[in-house]
C-alpha cells in the first residue's frame, strides 16, 4: 500500500492537504506544530485506536463539531 493524499481537518490542530511523493516523505516542524498528529490520524484511519489511548472527545478540535481523516492509497491488491 501507497498513501498517495491525506486530506484532516478537525483532527486535534490539523486542517492539511496533502500530497504523498511516491519516494521520501519528511515531517519538519517546531516542536508541538503536529507532526506526531498526522502520524497519529493515518495510523486511526487503519482502523486502529489511537496509540496514545485518548477518548474521541480527546482527538476533535475543541472549535469543531467533528474531525475528518481521509486517505487515498494505491494498492496492487486491489
Amino acid at each position: 500500500m501507497r498513501i498517495t493524499n491525506i486530506k484532516i481537518d478537525g483532527f486535534k490542530n490539523l486542517n492539511i492537504d496533502m500530497k504523498v511523493t511516491p519516494t521520501v516523505n519528511i515531517l519538519v516542524g517546531e516542536n508541538a506544530n503536529g507532526k506526531t498528529n498526522i502520524i497519529e490520524a493515518v495510523w486511526l484511519a487503519t482502523g486502529c485506536r489511537s496509540f496514545r489511548n485518548l477518548k474521541d472527545k480527546d482527538i476533535v478540535d475543541f472549535t469543531k463539531d467533528r474531525a475528518t481523516v481521509e486517505i487515498t492509497y494505491t494498492t496492487r491488491e486491489r
